[in-house]
């Protein structure tokens, strides 16, 4: 079967982008069997905190040898 060029929604921001041919391929070639679910964006900021809704917090601890605090 031919792959063709298909539009998907984005599940994090709602927008739509294309699932080439090439990339289905590519996804085959590697026993993918899922379609992406986000986009490139989406996928490019997945992991770097934008768009997971978490955040770091500073954090305040003793040093268990000296106890001087410190800040991490």
């Amino acid at each position: 079967m031919e792959a063709t060029d298909r539009q998907l929604t984005c599940k994090a921001c709602g927008s739509e982008f294309l699932f080439t041919a090439g990339e289905q391929r590519f996804y085959k070639e590697r026993g993918l069997t899922n379609d992406p679910k986000r986009c490139k964006a989406c996928r490019g900021s997945k992991g770097q905190g934008t768009g997971t809704g978490r955040r770091m917090v500073e954090t305040e601890a003793l040093c268990a040898n000296c106890g001087w605090p410190s800040i991490w």
